[in-house]
Formats: C-alpha cells, structure tokens, sequence
C-alpha cells in the first residue's frame, strides 16, 4: 500500500490524469515515483499517462513489465486494458480486461469496461452479456443501468427492452435524457403514442432538449406529416443545434418533401469535420448518397456509398459463410430431413417471409398485414436463438446443425411451444396468420418445419444486382458485414441462392416464390395470389398497404407508406462499371 500521508497526492495525481490535465498529473507522478518506484499502482498509472502523452510504445512497456513482476492484481490488468484501449490497440485490450475479468469475476466495474471495449469492437452481444453482469453486481448503480439500455436499444434487437430505463425513471422522474430515451426505445418498439409522450415529457423538462424534438420529428414524419417534421427540424438547425441525428432526420424529411438538395448541403457542411467518430460519417454518408441518388448525380452517390462501406470493419468471413451453408445442407439430405423428429403442432398461424435482404419481404409483409385476418410480427430472431442455442438444450457436443441428429420430442415441442406463445402475443381481432419476416430465416427453412411442420413460408425474390446493390448502398449494422464489399456480397447471395435451391428443390419444401419485378408491376394479381396461398379471402385493402397505420421496422419503412412505385428496379444500372466485381462475383446468376 501507498503510506497513508502520500496517498492524497496520489489521488490528486489521478484527478488530474483524468480531467486530462497531464503536465501536473505527470509531476505529482514522477515526484511519488522517486519515493516508491517499485511500487505497482503507481508505475501502471505512469504508463497510462504516457500512453495518453502519444508515448504509447514506452508506456505500454511500462504497463507490461509492471503486471509481469505483478500477475494475478486485477486492478493492473484494468489499467492496462484502458491504455490498450486507448492506444486503438483492441485485440490486446480485450484481453487484459478480460484477465481482470477472471482475477475478480464480482467486481462490476471490471465487466463495465470489458462491455465498452467489446462495443469498441462492435461486438454488441458480448458487450450486453458484460453490462448485464455489472448490473447484477451492482444493481443500484444508475450509469450501468443507462449503458446497458442505450446499448439494448441500439443493438437491433425488437422488441427494446425498456425495463432499464423504466427503472431509471422511477429513481430520477424528472431526467429528461432518461423520458428521451424511453421515447426512442418505444419509437422502435412501433408504439409512437407512448414515444411521443415521453419525448414531450423530456422537453417539458428541458426545452433545449433537441434529442427529443428530432424523436417528435421523426414520429410526424413516420405518420406522413412531413411539412410538420420540416418545422420541428428546421426550427432546431436554425437554432444552432449540430448534430448527426438531426442531420439525418432531417435528410429523411428534405426526401419526402422533394427537396433533397437543401438537406444535402446541410450534411455535405457536416462532413468536414474530420474528428467525427466512423460510425456517425457512416450515418452521414448513407444519408448523402441517398440525397444524390434523388438528384441524380449518381457518381456522387457512388462515392458515399463506396466511403461509407470502406469505413465499415471488415469482419464477414465468406470461406467459413460457405462452410455453415455446406453443413446444412450435408444435414438436410433428403433421407435425413424424412426421417427427422418433428414436432407434434399442426398449427398454420405462422407465416415465414424469408429472402435476402433488400427484396421485397418489408413490402411483401405491408401487404398482407392489410388483411383482416393477418397480423405482422416484423423480423424475430428466434429462430436463429433456437439454432445457436440448441447445442446445450442437447448437452450436445456438435454445433448447429450437426447436433440435429440428438434432437428429441420433448426438446422440439418444447422450442415450438415457445414460439407459437410469442406469435399469439402479436395477435389482434381475428387474426390467424401472424407473419415473421426476418429474411435470413432462408437459412432456417429445413428447421422451421421441424419446429412448425405447417408453417407457410414465403420466399421474395429480386433482381440480384438490384438486391446485392440495394444492400451494399444501406446503412447495415456490422452483423450483416457481408453488405459492406461488393465480392464478398456477390459471393453470399450466390450460398443464398444455392440454400434456397436446396429446400425448394432436394427438400421439395413448399413455398410461394414471389417476384418482387412481378408483385412492382402486376400488385393485384401478385397480392391475391399470396392471400390465396395464405387460404384467406381477399380484402381490397391489401391494395392500400400505404394508407396502413402499421409501423414498420427496416430500412425499406419509407417506401411501403407510398403507393407502389417502379424505381427501384433497374436502379443498379445507374451506377454501370462500379459494379463490375459484383457482377463478377454474381456470375451465372446475371443475364449476359
């Protein structure tokens, strides 16, 4: 231990570290050093100074040699995680937070920084694990809480848990940053009355509160009161405000009004800031080339959409891709799929709308959930949950799907059940169809009818330039890295196509191929048809899907509130010899 009438000059040394003041930090470091050079917690935080000095390479030398004399002190291995964070040197980081981590599994400030480097990293569900940890440990600490739901909430998942910031408010009911983010979190949640309560409840509190006039904003332009979303937007820029959210918003509502240039001009001004972190040019970027795309300068658009992938990490690996497509379809051979245990539930209140991204499966759902009779769940990810999981529901040795092979009755019915509850939840008036359309379940057809043998299941099909285009100009998150270089883009929709195949043609699995093209120019026909298939009566208001009061979730949400339109296809010609290693890696898939 540091003797007790040098330890306030230690703490202040700290203090001054952290407030960024280095120069005196330093001073009161080097004098404490001279007194106890041999002592731990003092060269470790010396190091971190230098680290924070641009003197990364000596610091972390520093840090090394200390934790080497020093293993098994969970307090260094934290010191040095921070400064391997620091130094942008993730990899490393990771693992030293993770040694503090294993050194005092029950400190909850370990697992806190641990989740922010793993956010760093753009690993989401780590990072979750990790601050629900913290939580646990500490279950009354408030800045936990908050990180663990703003992290919930930007992670993807639906429905948002809001259980955090419900308990936050109960704590501190008049924080407005707390009411603005519940308000985002009902937002993607698709309940805009309660959204729209706590954003108003967050500015009553605090008018300057901006965040949450862009939520408003963002909720008028959902419910097509555009001219109503320009007047929020605007009074805020004119006020000052600078933002990346406001800027996209904003661009969102300059693009239903016709008038994309202005916001243009506005994001374009944005983007000189050279300092702005790589996810908030990515948002910007998306927006921009969209912006360009309506004005027709479409070699500009190129080059956002190009910037915007290149800042993307590069963490898809299409080799090991094509392997989990080679064991599925190893698993699902024709004999085996017959010989399968299946679950006992005859129930047709499922309807599967799968697909590649980008080809119709938001538009498909808009239409059908006009039906009296059908409700839409949007994308779940259970059934992937099921998949990954399914190995320890097994105590199975193999992973998904080879551990298919140990799978009992009471574990399929058991799963079966599990989802059907979740389907019922969704279920209004008399509805008997409630649709998933989360697209990647293609690669889960084979399960879904172990799971649900009379599950309907829907495949959308689209142009494959204009899909793999449309996906690789969209702002994905990092779990759908595929989207972010044209040739491994080419290369996934190619397993995507050859999956399909397999469950269509060796499994001779039924489902309704619809052609997005066919559905642009024929709607009637194309939608009476998918009522049919769905064995219900049509109703003409699945011709009005735009007027629908529905919410929906994805990037397509803007363009099922307009009547159909045919824009969209052909759109990856616009962009000609850019395309050419999509092309490339399309192959035989594309015309000659």
């Amino acid at each position: 231990m540091i003797p007790s009438n040098t330890d306030q000059m230690f703490q202040e040394a700290m203090r001054l570290h952290h407030s960024g003041e280095l120069t005196q930090a330093e001073r009161l470091y080097r004098r404490l050093l001279k007194q106890h050079r041999d002592h731990p917690d003092l060269s470790v935080m010396y190091g971190r100074l230098l680290v924070d000095r641009k003197e990364i390479k000596r610091g972390l030398d520093m840090m090394r040699k200390v934790i080497k004399k020093h293993p098994q002190v969970a307090r260094l291995h934290l010191q040095r995680g921070l400064g391997l964070l620091a130094a942008q040197k993730m990899d490393s980081a990771i693992k030293s937070l993770q040694r503090a981590c294993e050194l005092e599994p029950k400190t909850a400030e370990l697992h806190f920084h641990l989740a922010h480097a793993y956010l760093a990293e753009f690993k989401t569900e780590k990072a979750i694990e990790c601050l629900r940890r913290a939580v646990q440990l500490d279950s009354e600490n408030a800045q936990y809480r908050y990180h663990l739901a703003t992290t919930l909430l930007r992670s993807g998942r639906i429905p948002v848990d809001i259980s955090q910031f419900e308990w936050l408010i109960e704590r501190e009911p008049n924080n407005a940053v707390y009411h603005m983010q519940l308000g985002n979190a009902h937002q993607a949640n698709g309940d805009l009355e309660k959204a729209r309560a706590e954003y108003e409840r967050s500015v009553h509190l605090d008018p300057d509160q901006d965040d949450a006039q862009i939520g408003l904003a963002n909720i008028e332009e959902t419910l097509g009161n555009s001219d109503r979303a320009y007047e929020i937007l605007r009074a805020c820029i004119d006020s000052g405000v600078r933002k990346v959210n406001l800027a996209t918003a904003f661009a969102r509502v300059c693009r239903a009004r016709k008038i994309p240039q202005e916001a243009s001009e506005l994001i374009a001004g944005q983007l000189e800031d050279n300092t702005l972190p790589s996810t908030q040019q990515i948002a910007l970027l998306f927006r921009l080339g969209q912006l360009y795309e309506d004005m027709k300068e479409y070699e500009s658009a190129w080059e956002c959409y190009k910037r915007t992938n290149d800042l993307h990490p590069k963490t898809w690996d299409a080799d090991d891709h094509e392997k989990g497509i080679d064991a599925v379809i190893e698993v699902f051979t024709k004999e085996r799929f017959a010989g399968m245990v299946r679950s006992k539930h005859d129930d047709r209140l499922p309807v599967f709308i799968v697909g590649m991204y980008r080809s119709g499966t938001t538009l498909l759902e808009q239409i059908v959930s006009c039906h009296s009779q059908v409700c839409g769940a949007g994308e779940l990810v259970d059934m992937m949950g099921y998949a990954l999981t399914l190995p320890e529901r097994l105590g199975a040795k193999q992973d998904y799907p080879h551990c298919l092979e140990g799978l009992t009755q009471d574990v399929v019915d058991e799963i079966s059940d599990r989802y059907l509850r979740k389907l019922r939840s969704f279920v209004r008036n008399d509805a008997v169809r409630v649709t998933d359309k989360m697209p990647l379940n293609y690669l889960h057809v084979g399960w879904i009818k172990l799971l649900l043998p009379q599950a309907i299941i829907i495949h959308c099909r689209r142009d494959p330039l204009d899909t793999c285009f449309s996906c690789y100009a969209n702002a994905f998150s990092s779990m759908q890295g595929f989207t972010t270089d044209l040739g491994e883009l080419g290369r996934t929709y190619l397993q995507y196509d050859r999956l399909i195949s397999h469950w269509r043609d060796e499994l001779e699995i039924p489902m309704l191929e619809v052609e997005y093209e066919e559905l642009v120019h024929n709607q009637e026909a194309v939608s009476r048809q998918v009522i049919e298939y769905l064995g219900l009566d049509w109703e003409e208001a699945c011709l009005r899907f735009h007027e629908s009061s529905r919410v929906t979730l994805t990037l397509s949400e803007g363009q099922v509130r307009q009547p159909m339109f045919k824009t969209s296809i052909g759109r990856a010609n616009r962009f000609g010899a850019n395309l050419d290693p999509l092309r490339e890696a399309l192959g035989h898939l594309i015309d000659p």
